[in-house]
């Protein structure tokens, strides 16, 4: 008898339905789950790639196109591709796939072509966001939406976790004369929203034009479960990679961190390898020979092992490098931004040489400038301007916070 019951049990376990590990209803899953009745009978465009996806982890574009009652008639990609395997800045041409047309927003074009979309009802957008401001996503999202505004299009926005959580905002808020495609909304560094936070937010702050009011027919669809304060890995969800260097959510945190100062090349970032955005190196490191300089390098966001790293490509190919691996642990009471800024202020206190500005080409430092917003940070890093550092590194913050107060959904 005691037999029988031990097989009648791994039976049970063995033979009972696979159910997803996601502890979270992503946007697409309640629309999936209302039988896509917010877009029935209507003609769709999707903007989406790679890591849109329901929390089983099919894709989006999938589901959308094989659904009955409503048509899928394209899919808008932005930077990265569709299968976000395109490097950072390289331009994107149009392509079909499975007879459905995939029209890049990263291309020769970085907003909707209105002959294309003449016979869009709606423009359904489920994007990945890594919570960092100068992720192109958000412009694409903007463009997409300002679109749609002047053409009738109603935007449907399907929500996603931001996988920094969603309750850290740091850094300066971007200044006006700095707007770009790396930064076209006034808001901080580590924004703290999720993609339909935002949305909301560009919508019923009237910064879709300067010229007149402006608003978008804007639905967002909520996710269920998610919390503020979830780290990515509390959601149960798996991460697909948003572009080539953003394949895991800790290179989303080390982007968070460092990834303004890869505009400038002071150091490898460790692109080239199996872990960008997680490696600090030069050529002139000692790290590994000096524990006491390590030592100090240790953050409320992230802590750092000395090792030798040889990146495939990049700066330093084929060269092993001294560098720092870098593990990060965002709590809610962390400054990821203020931290990347600080550890470059106490690099330079040991290598100084490498912060001559003069070594830096031009567009270095105006890219550089356009992802931190501000010149007031290329002058505290370079120019020995000190004075009241984190007033400059949280310019305006405490204002969007205010301001975002407005717009969260959780």
């Amino acid at each position: 008898m005691k037999k029988i019951i031990l097989i009648s049990l791994l039976l049970l376990i063995c033979f009972q339905p696979c159910f997803s590990r996601s502890k979270i209803k992503l946007g697409i899953d309640v629309l999936l789950d209302e039988n896509y009745k917010p877009i029935e009978n209507k003609n769709i465009a999707l903007l989406s790639n790679f890591a849109g996806r329901s929390s089983d982890g099919i894709l989006t574009a999938e589901l959308l196109s094989k659904a009955k009652n409503f048509k899928l008639k394209m899919i808008l990609s932005p930077e990265h591709g569709f299968f976000t395997t395109m490097p950072a800045g390289q331009s994107i041409s149009d392509t079909i796939i499975d007879g459905i047309p995939i029209v890049s927003l990263y291309g020769k074009n970085r907003e909707p072509n209105k002959d294309l979309l003449n016979n869009i009802d709606v423009i359904v957008v489920d994007i990945q966001d890594v919570g960092v401001r100068s992720y192109t996503y958000i412009s694409t999202l903007f463009n997409t939406m300002k679109f749609a505004a002047e053409n009738d299009i109603k935007v449907i926005v399907l929500d996603r976790p931001n996988p920094l959580n969603g309750i850290i905002v740091d850094g300066n808020v971007i200044e006006p004369e700095w707007f770009s495609f790396v930064g076209i909304i006034p808001i901080s560094y580590i924004h703290g929203c999720t993609i339909g936070e935002l949305a909301l937010m560009i919508n019923s702050e009237n910064w879709l034009s300067k010229e007149k009011i402006l608003k978008c027919d804007l639905e967002i669809i909520r996710m269920v479960g998610w919390k503020r304060e979830m780290a990515w890995e509390d959601t149960g969800l798996d991460w697909y990679p948003t572009s080539p260097h953003i394949p895991t959510v800790n290179a989303a945190r080390g982007m968070a961190v460092f990834g303004a100062f890869g505009e400038l090349g002071i150091t490898s970032l460790g692109i080239g390898t199996t872990t960008p955005f997680q490696i600090i190196g030069h050529k002139t490191f000692d790290f590994f020979y000096d524990n006491h300089i390590s030592d100090t390098f240790e953050y409320c966001s992230f802590s750092t092992s000395p090792m030798i790293f040889r990146p495939f490509y990049g700066k330093y190919k084929d060269e092993n490098i001294n560098g720092l691996f870098c593990n990060f642990h965002f709590d809610v009471d962390c400054k990821p931004y203020q931290d990347g800024i600080n550890f470059f202020l106490n690099l330079r206190n040991i290598y100084p040489d490498l912060f001559n500005e003069f070594l830096y080409r031009p567009e270095q430092i105006k890219m550089f400038k356009k992802v931190t917003g501000t010149d007031r940070i290329f002058k505290i890093v370079f120019n020995n301007s000190e004075n009241n550092i984190t007033e400059s590194i949280t310019n305006d913050l405490y204002k969007f916070i205010i301001l975002r107060n407005n717009y969260l959904l959780y």
